[in-house]
């Protein structure tokens, strides 16, 4: 594929994914954040008259939004790898390093926050992108009082550059403790003649002269690590065809960057110049600005004027497409980057890749699509009727409290009638009355309590289960109140397993992946509360993802209390075994792995707190040096005498060779002259081939013994180092 055929297939994907995110999705997303920011499709009332709006949406996505966070923020294993036989400690971390890169190094609250609102009230799916970022970063320092070596460090340092350096040189008196009336007249002129002595009166004070560095020093130093970010629906580009990322055409992200971006990302300022536009949001991200402006209430992406060129923003598309570059017949996973309205690509960015590093999160799955469905699509007829309801109602309790008065024109004094104040005198009027209208609010409240069951029923979130129905749990059982938490969270459950299994697992794997392929060195990191070595040559990304949140996982106090009952077993077993050490059935680490379990069903993180790790069983003691050098010693002579006899044998052989040899160089004699030479010329070959088998074999089993005997004293320099370790270690307990 030639680069203008490259260039064509970005170009058409990318404006495809556009015409039906921005024809087909968009309107609909508009329509339900309109919905968050309590605005419907009822027609707005005339002057007078209830413009109240019912927050259906926006309630339901907060209650959804609480437990979420909850759920995915509040444990530490939302994922899971998987361990096979023999890599249980592996897996153990690599779930805790995922982990700890999404939450502590890439805040991970307000990624996943960002991206469960975004899909869950409005955006039907929301995406995270997870990149290995090797961008500069560039900051800059003050110091002052730095001395000489210092100063040095930061002029050796070749991702630091001294942009201001002031040499600052100063004399300090500082008095000398010896009185001048104790020493001789010599002394006293001595210390005269030196410029640095200062003599007052009976007091000696020296100049002492330092020099300090103040320095401004500017640090430009390469990421190199992991960056999460959350991807706004209206960001995010998908094919009309696509099941989720991995099965997609095309999946990016379609967001404004400044000019400093775009040059932080390797572009020159002359194709940002050419394709770019004139920057600001541009003609072909109208649907998508208009889409922020209803997220967040204004216009988001509208350029000041302050003149700074550098932070003038342009619309750039970071995507990964399926295209088959280099003509195999097989369409491959292929990163870009791609400037302005008509995606012109920076060839410089094309790359080919395992799959896509954008993974996208769908909370209302729809079969065979990675469209799914939001809040908003639940509750949105509920809203418009409420909304009517609560108007009628709001209407009615108005004009019961304030009737509007009926007369005969010219017989009854206006003012007298219009006067709502609640004291005063009111002149009586003429003939008139007040229009009498019915009480209607209780049955508007009936209609509105049904509603919010209906609403309840739709997402899946009771009343019961949200604290709003007393009445559903009195008289009832320990198991009858969980069993109606437990139904009554059903909806959120059921997100959060959406949410997990299209996107979470995907987030954790190429965090994995990303980290064992380009981190060079160990890390010393903390987890959970220890610092351990974190070595990305032994992380496998391949390992199998379980989820732990969500509908499937069980109920947080049922789960508890099967622990609890594992644990009562475990202690009745332990309690039988002499000195309550590890048996067939169970072990001291297996309890306080049960007991860590159960803090982290409630949220409680252990890290060594409450609970800590048994000691493991005491190394076998170390064979004692005399007795190894000694078995060593006798080794050799047992491998030295088989040399010898293997020596016998060969010289045996050897002799008997010869003898065969001389007898067959009488019988050669005996013979002509051509048969003597023939006979001759094959003895010397058999004594020469004789010789060099002998040499080899002799050869071989000296290397033989020289190979056990540098095996025997590795063992015995290995049993004097753990003699000398378990001798420190003794000492220091």
């Amino acid at each position: 594929m030639t680069p203008e055929e490259y260039q064509n297939s970005v170009t058409r994907l990318v404006e495809d994914a556009r015409r039906f995110m921005d024809d087909e999705i968009s309107p609909d997303r508009e329509d339900a954040l309109n919905y968050l920011r309590g605005e419907t499709d009822v027609p707005d009332p005339e002057p007078g008259f209830s413009s109240i709006t019912s927050t259906t949406s926006r309630d339901s996505l907060h209650t959804f939004m609480r437990e979420l966070m909850r759920l995915f923020a509040g444990t530490d294993a939302v994922v899971e790898f998987m361990p096979g036989e023999q890599d249980t400690e592996l897996a153990e971390q690599q779930t805790d390093f995922a982990n700890y890169t999404l939450m502590v190094r890439n805040g991970g609250w307000r990624v996943l926050h960002d991206t469960f609102r975004s899909a869950v009230g409005s955006g039907k799916v929301a995406g995270i992108k997870v990149v290995w970022s090797d961008a500069e970063k560039v900051w800059q320092d003050s110091y002052t009082e730095l001395s000489d070596e210092e100063m040095k460090e930061f002029e050796d340092d070749p991702d630091a550059d001294v942009i201001e350096h002031e040499i600052v040189d100063e004399t300090e008196q500082i008095p000398i403790q010896i009185n001048l009336e104790d020493l001789s007249q010599e002394q006293v002129a001595v210390l005269q003649q030196d410029k640095d002595i200062i003599l007052d009166g009976t007091e000696i004070r020296r100049n002492v002269r330092t020099r300090t560095h103040n320095a401004t020093v500017k640090f430009k130093k390469p990421a190199n690590e992991i960056d999460i970010q959350a991807i706004m629906a209206e960001e995010l580009l998908l094919d009309r065809r696509a099941t989720d990322a991995d099965s997609a055409k095309i999946v990016a992200q379609d967001v404004q960057r400044t000019r400093s971006d775009l040059i932080d990302l390797g572009m020159t300022e002359d194709f940002i110049d050419r394709f770019g536009g004139s920057g600001g949001s541009g003609e072909g991200t109208s649907q998508e600005s208009q889409e922020k402006r209803a997220r967040v209430g204004y216009d988001i992406d509208k350029d000041d004027d302050s003149g700074n060129v550098e932070l003038t923003t342009y619309r750039l598309v970071d995507g990964w497409a399926r295209i088959d570059k280099d003509g195999d017949g097989i369409a491959e996973w292929r990163h870009f980057l791609a400037l302005g309205d008509h995606a012109e690509l920076w060839e410089e960015s094309d790359e080919m890749v395992s799959e896509s590093q954008i993974a996208t999160f769908i909370p209302f799955l729809v079969e065979n699509t990675a469209i799914g469905e939001t809040l908003h699509d639940l509750t949105k007829d509920i809203a418009d009727t409420t909304t009517c309801l609560q108007r009628g109602m709001v209407d009615n309790l108005s004009l019961t409290n304030f009737p509007k008065p009926v007369g005969v024109e010219g017989q009854f004094v206006p003012a007298s009638i219009t006067n709502r104040r609640a004291v005063g005198i009111v002149k009586r009027p003429g003939a008139f009355e007040y229009l009498n209208t019915p009480y209607a609010v209780d049955g508007v409240l009936n209609g509105l309590s049904y509603f919010k069951a209906e609403t309840a029923s739709r997402i899946g979130v009771s009343q019961a289960a949200m604290g709003l129905d007393p009445d559903a749990l009195q008289s009832s059982s320990d198991f009858g109140v969980r069993e109606t938490f437990g139904k009554g969270s059903g909806g959120i459950e059921f997100v959060a397993r959406n949410l997990a299994e299209t996107g979470m697992k995907k987030v954790f794997r190429l965090i994995i992946q990303l980290y064992a392929r380009h981190q060079k060195e160990s890390e010393m990191i903390r987890l959970r509360g220890k610092v351990v070595e974190v070595n990305p040559r032994q992380f496998d990304s391949g390992m199998d993802l379980t989820v732990n949140v969500g509908l499937g996982t069980g109920q947080r106090e049922a789960k508890t209390s099967i622990l609890m009952f594992a644990l009562q077993q475990q202690k009745e077993t332990l309690a039988s075994t002499p000195d309550g050490q590890e048996n067939e059935i169970t072990s001291p680490q297996q309890v306080v792995n049960t007991l860590d379990k159960i803090l982290a069903l409630h949220d409680i993180k252990n890290e060594g707190q409450f609970f800590k790790n048994p000691p493991g069983p005491p190394p076998p003691p170390p064979p004692d040096p005399a007795e190894a050098a000694a078995a060593a010693a006798q080794a050799e002579a047992e491998v030295k005498g088989q040399v010898e006899i293997q020596k016998a044998q060969i010289k045996a052989e050897s002799d008997l060779q010869v003898a065969l040899i001389q007898q067959q160089t009488e019988l050669a004699k005996s013979l002509g002259a051509n048969e003597a030479k023939a006979l001759q010329d094959k003895i010397n070959g058999q004594i020469k081939e004789s010789q060099a088998r002998q040499d080899a074999l002799l050869k071989l089993r000296e290397q033989d013994l020289e190979a056990m005997l540098e095996v025997r004293g590795q063992n015995i320099e290995a049993a004097k180092d753990i003699e000398m370790k378990n001798r420190e270690l003794r000492s220091v307990v």
